[in-house]
């Protein structure tokens, strides 16, 4: 798709998978050759788009979405509690900048306040922070060994979906993607499995 919030998506997911590594160096080094590999083979028209990022204002898809982030600010900013009502931030679009053609916000966090209220995207931040907090802590509560393995591979494997998730959605309006719920679900079934497998110490009792 050449989309750059992808691309940026991708660099935090690799980044944490190194930090997360046991054999970080080895990250480090196939990251870098990665890097080589893909100046100098990937596809040119998207190495180009990937460089634009540095010269966004000479890009008008880039400022397109600048243009809308300000409008999103300013539902948010008239409407902060109940916003602009759910789906409408498009119909309510040419109220705000009649300038320019109506478009989403490219962006979940602001896109969900201006059409939801303040609330409604504090709480999807509580949803999201709550998930990996959890995550964290059925790793730090149960003891690493052959039998609990998977349990710690599944809660990081979630972690970095999430993380993932949360860079690429400043720049794309997906606070509705599904996948994300399924990870919070996901995480909601580890935590579920690993006090009925009493994997928990205080729920061994």
């Amino acid at each position: 798709t050449y989309s750059r919030g992808g691309f940026l998506g991708l660099c935090a997911v690799l980044l944490v998978l190194i930090l997360r590594s046991r054999k970080k160096l080895l990250g480090i080094a196939a990251m870098s050759l990665g890097v080589i590999l893909f100046l100098n083979f990937g596809p040119q028209a998207y190495l180009e788009r990937i460089q634009s990022i540095k010269n966004y204002e000479e890009d008008d898809s880039a400022m397109g979405r600048i243009y809308a982030w300000r409008v999103a600010m300013a539902m948010i900013k008239e409407r902060p509690l109940t916003g602009v009502g759910l789906r409408n931030f498009v119909q309510m679009y040419p109220i705000y900048d009649p300038i320019h053609a109506p478009k989403v916000a490219h962006n979940s966090y602001l896109q969900l306040a201006a059409e939801t209220g303040l609330v409604s995207l504090s709480l999807f931040l509580l949803l999201l922070a709550s998930a990996i907090f959890k995550l964290k802590k059925i790793r730090r509560k149960i003891k690493f060994n052959l039998s609990t393995a998977w349990i710690h591979n599944y809660s990081r494997m979630i972690e970095i979906g999430l993380i993932g998730y949360i860079v690429t959605a400043f720049f794309l309006t997906r606070h509705d993607f599904d996948l994300l719920y399924q990870f919070v679900g996901l995480t909601v079934a580890l935590e579920h499995i690993a006090k009925k497998e009493k994997l928990i110490p205080e729920y061994a009792k």
